[in-house]
């Protein structure tokens, strides 16, 4: 079974002031994939607005996940979503589920494996950090067959967890 990579250098979603820095990273693990099994979603440079939503930066996460649901929906085979920050997983596990005809599992590498559920976020933040990954596996209520098998790994602890 081959993989097709699709890089997603999302920044807007993240509430760090460095959050831009994230563009970098993807870029980065960008550059060790190989060319021709690797596709780019586009990303705008702008913050983006609320949009009334109460979510930082809405219309540029919600812009950056029609255009990497566009990308996934052209990837043959499985798709291994690198990203900037934890919204690009919006995407990623809507595709899978969609595609998958059984459970679906899901391999999460981040920084912190934080599985943050809606209540604890601060208010305007997107329900990130975590919150595709603990939707999928039922703590925020949602339906899908994600496997409760599913596995994250995370290199740093979550700041809520101390």
């Amino acid at each position: 079974m081959s993989a097709t990579f699709v890089v997603v250098p999302e920044w807007q979603g993240s509430g760090s002031s460095r959050a831009m820095r994230l563009i970098d990273g993807a870029e980065a693990i960008r550059g060790d994939l190989p060319s021709a099994a690797t596709r780019i979603v586009e990303v705008p440079a702008g913050a983006g607005e609320s949009l009334e939503t109460g979510v930082h930066r809405f219309s540029s996460i919600s812009t950056i996940a029609e255009a990497a649901s566009g990308v996934l929906a052209e990837v043959p085979d499985v798709a291994v979503v690198i990203g900037g920050d934890c919204g690009v997983e919006f995407a990623a596990i809507r595709h899978a589920v969609q595609r998958s005809t059984g459970p679906v599992a899901v391999v999460w590498f981040d920084a912190h494996a934080d599985l943050n559920t809606p209540r604890f976020l601060a208010l305007g933040r997107l329900p990130r950090d975590g919150a595709p990954y603990a939707a999928g596996r039922g703590a925020c209520r949602a339906r899908s067959r994600a496997d409760p098998r599913s596995g994250a790994g995370g290199a740093r602890g979550h700041p809520s967890a101390r």
